[in-house]
């Protein structure tokens, strides 16, 4: 039963109080959860592997924009539900998990394509966009609140 309910805690990494920010499947008769954002991070990097193997490359405007401008509506969304300016809802986080995926795999697709300064741009966005949610959250006291909440939820789960 423990290894369940680490592997629950893994898959989700959302405390059971935040149980419907993930999306329930049935796996060898056992409820397994899913982080929402998660699953649609998957299904955006599924989704843009596919596209690119079609297209085989993009032009340097159309991919620099769709790093740089993809992954926002997901910070924003996270950002503003962990603010508690309101609470988002499992479709929101599977669409912006999606285009947030995509953006992953573009940003790695610089590499293939030699792209390396649009490659190394990225990265220094990628760095301030994780920066400033976490500057915002910390400035307002939500971060601490946030941390100290999770580790709460999770020492209920033991990993030993």
């Amino acid at each position: 039963m423990e290894k369940w309910k680490i592997m629950r805690f893994i898959l989700s990494h959302h405390p059971p109080s935040q149980i419907s920010r993930t999306i329930r499947i049935k796996f060898l008769n056992k409820k397994v959860y899913l982080c929402a954002r998660c699953s649609g991070e998957c299904l955006g990097i599924i989704t843009v592997f596919m596209i690119l193997y079609f297209l085989k490359s993009l032009p340097l405007f159309l991919h620099a924009s769709l790093i740089f401008f993809l992954p926002i509506p997901a910070i924003v969304d996270w950002t503003t539900q962990t603010m508690g300016y309101r609470e988002s809802n499992n479709l929101l986080r599977l669409g912006t998990g999606m285009l947030f995926g995509g953006a992953l795999v573009l940003f790695a697709y610089c590499i293939l394509l030699n792209r390396l300064t649009l490659f190394c741009l990225s990265s220094g966005f990628y760095f301030f966009y994780c920066l400033i949610p976490c500057f915002i959250l910390k400035r307002s006291g939500k971060l601490d609140q946030y941390l100290e909440y999770l580790d709460k939820e999770a020492k209920g789960v033991s990993f030993q």
